[in-house]
């Protein structure tokens, strides 16, 4: 796998990573693609425009958005009024295709990496990306956090319209539960951790009920709150 980010970020270089999200789905619509080819004409056209790293979003609407969750767009431009029914219409991709795209972007020189909305997508994600990518919609969310980061990769955290101690709480809930550093991804001591935090250990199952719970609220877009913001490094 390609490791850019952290190679640049840890030379003190910026980097640009393209948010492709879910958008190959307006393009595949409106050029008659498929819906792969339409994710990989994206991947080429951030890798010629000097784009570093792509980024997607791995999710199932029934995990990502509880089934009361009301709409919060303007119902004159889309009439669904269910989250999760809109949701629904772009989660078509899984283990495969995004394998896919990680070969295709690797292929054309840039990293790749998709944010996972729950713990089926932190599985399969984990052999195809060098960084974890979490949502600043999953920012509170603790277990989940606990789940990617006892992966020890190092991690890329959101953080837009979230408070100091939201923050506070997310980066030592990655720092206990990372047996390496997040920053740098070089190892601790074995059974070093720097904090000690009731999520540390929080197994599968438990991070996807605590999401659901956060969630039934409605607030889940993957493209609203969720991507947007400043991102920290988490250590």
């Amino acid at each position: 796998m390609l490791d850019v980010i952290f190679k640049r970020l840890n030379a003190g270089k910026p980097v640009l990573i393209a948010e492709i999200g879910v958008n190959y789905y307006d393009i595949a619509r409106v050029r008659g693609m498929s819906l792969l080819d339409a994710a990989k004409l994206m991947v080429l056209e951030a890798a010629n425009a000097g784009i570093h790293a792509v980024k997607f979003q791995s999710y199932r609407a029934e995990t990502l958005a509880a089934r009361e969750s009301p709409s919060y767009w303007d119902l004159n431009e889309n009439p669904v009024t269910s989250q999760r029914e809109l949701f629904s219409h772009f989660d078509k991709f899984g283990a495969r295709e995004y394998a896919a795209l990680a070969a295709y972007a690797e292929e054309k020189g840039v990293e790749f990496l998709s944010t996972a909305f729950d713990e089926e997508a932190a599985d399969y994600l984990e052999p195809l990306m060098n960084v974890y990518k979490i949502s600043s919609s999953d920012l509170s969310n603790l277990p989940f956090i606990a789940y990617q980061a006892r992966r020890g990769k190092p991690v890329l955290l959101s953080v837009g319209a979230s408070n100091k101690d939201e923050i506070v709480r997310a980066v030592e809930t990655i720092s206990c539960g990372a047996p390496g550093d997040s920053r740098t991804g070089e190892g601790r001591s074995k059974g070093e951790r720097r904090y000690s935090h009731p999520f540390a250990g929080a197994g599968k199952g438990e991070a996807e009920a605590a999401g659901r719970k956060r969630r039934a609220s409605g607030r889940t877009a993957p493209n609203e709150r969720k991507e947007g913001g400043d991102t920290v490094n988490a250590a």
